[in-house]
């Protein structure tokens, strides 16, 4: 349990440092404890929604709270990684090492398992690990800038990325209200609208 707190708070750190555009306030190249087993009992687990006023939801589903918190320190790495890149001193981030970046996303985002897709799992968790993807390939659009991505742009990649976000808001205020949502998350909305307004 101890271990996941600091992984915790490594992500939270990255999240924190990407959200504000700034060098993560931890080891460029931390040291990492050993992926956790999947335990079958504990992925298939219920989940529901603690608060009472949502008692009342419908969909009871499995947490699979292992394999997503797997999948958010995959990310979380990528994540790590291309802030270190793109913000240490006197270092060159240029288009190419962006679209290097943009493909380790791509990636990421293509070797998702099944429980991790929409609609196969809506837990808040998993809808997190979502909006943090897309707003990490937002922060990235505008260094693509000079790229030919298969026909698209970056500014089309950007706006896809925060037409995303939005829709995946929506969808958790729907499921859940913002509430309870994760604090981070309110640092992603804004650049998310700036981009669409």
């Amino acid at each position: 349990m101890g271990v996941r707190l600091i992984i915790s708070a490594k992500i939270g750190l990255s999240a924190w440092s990407l959200a504000t555009g700034s060098l993560p306030q931890c080891s460029r190249h931390p040291r990492l404890p050993p992926k956790c087993r999947i335990l079958g009992d504990i992925e298939n687990s219920p989940w529901i929604p603690y608060d009472a006023g949502l008692s009342d939801f419908p969909y009871a589903q499995p947490s699979n709270v292992l394999s997503v918190y797997t999948c958010l320190c995959e990310l979380n790495q990528i994540v790590h990684q291309s802030l270190y890149l793109r913000h240490l001193p006197n270092q060159l981030y240029g288009p190419r090492d962006a679209w290097n970046n943009y493909t380790q996303y791509l990636k990421w985002y293509s070797h998702l398992p099944e429980l991790m897709r929409l609609g196969h799992n809506s837990t808040p968790a998993v809808l997190f690990c979502h909006i943090y993807y897309h707003f990490a390939v937002l922060h990235l659009s505008h260094h693509l800038r000079n790229e030919a991505i298969s026909g698209s742009s970056s500014l089309h990649i950007g706006t896809e990325a925060a037409t995303t976000i939005q829709a995946l808001l929506r969808t958790y205020s729907r499921l859940y209200t913002l509430r309870k949502i994760p604090s981070f998350v309110s640092h992603f909305i804004l650049p998310s609208t700036a981009v669409l307004l």
